[in-house]
């Protein structure tokens, strides 16, 4: 009888011993796992803003889903000045694992034609520890070159030939003119010239150009 509860007695000593290990084994993986590098990534990872008349804003999510803190974090812009930080949760943190802070960026085009790019980024001091998102933007005008066809007799419009369809395209008292030659009205131009337009679609459906641009002859 002894004998048997002795040994009893051994064999749940041993699967006790098995399951101490294990659990051991379990607690130093996760120690190992949670001190792992840190991985950042912006949520969305690009942006276009599309066509924007005035101001445009867009909230990007910084999450950390790495095993270790981002350290201090910095978010910065690089690119074109139309892009503004408005609000950042984010610069300063220290990102731990499986969290998330904010930074939303607001774009305002300095003019109706703007094609503009720019890269959010941000950057901890722990070593790693960096992301970005990239950001392209627009005014709401269109941006025609052509040839330059006729211009109306009482110099209110012109007709540029676009590939093979003709535009006609109005100016008013607002538009601006500059390009080879210094052109200073829609009377300093010539049938044959090669111009850039910027305009703007009225609610009619008519062109409206805002600046004309005489470009170099190709």
């Amino acid at each position: 009888m002894r004998g048997r509860l002795s040994s009893g007695r051994g064999r749940r000593l041993g699967l006790l011993g098995a399951l101490v290990a294990a659990v051991a084994l379990s607690v130093l993986t996760g120690v190992a796992s949670a001190g792992g590098p840190p991985s950042l990534a912006f949520t969305p990872p690009s942006w276009d803003y599309g066509g924007v008349g005035q101001t445009s804003s867009q909230e990007f999510t910084l999450t950390n889903s790495g095993g270790s803190s981002s350290a201090a974090l910095t978010v910065s812009l690089i690119g074109s000045p139309a892009f503004t930080i408005s609000n950042d949760a984010c610069t300063g943190t220290a990102l731990g694992p499986r969290k998330s802070c904010s930074v939303t960026v607001a774009y305002t085009p300095a003019s109706l034609c703007a094609r503009d790019s720019a890269t959010l980024t941000a950057t901890g001091k722990k070593e790693g520890a960096t992301a970005s998102a990239a950001l392209t933007g627009a005014g709401t005008g269109a941006d025609i070159q052509g040839g330059l066809t006729s211009i109306a007799a009482d110099g209110k419009s012109f007709v540029v030939a676009v590939g093979v369809s003709d535009t006609t395209i109005d100016v008013d008292a607002h538009t601006t003119y500059g390009g080879v030659g210094d052109p200073r009205s829609l009377a300093d131009f010539n049938p044959g010239d090669t111009v850039g337009v910027c305009a703007a679609k009225q609610a009619d459906g008519s062109l409206l150009a805002a600046s004309v641009t005489r470009l170099p002859s190709q």
